[in-house]
């Protein structure tokens, strides 16, 4: 009866280990393309910002 329900537990614990690993590296992987996102648009960003701003100094220069 006690083998049994240590080959349990211990089966258990395996299987719950797996399943924590399992939700750690999805919200990893989640984690990880949101900040690629949130760079990609911060780059974005800044070279419209930039291509507004040689505009308006091409305008400066030319008037």
């Amino acid at each position: 009866m006690l083998d049994s329900l240590q080959h349990f537990n211990s089966s258990y614990g395996m299987i719950l280990t797996v399943v924590i690993l399992i939700i750690y590296a999805f919200v990893q992987s989640r984690t990880i393309n949101h900040l690629k996102k949130a760079l990609e648009q911060e780059r974005e960003e800044k070279k419209a910002f930039k291509d507004m701003y040689d505009a308006v100094s091409e305008g400066e220069g030319n008037g």
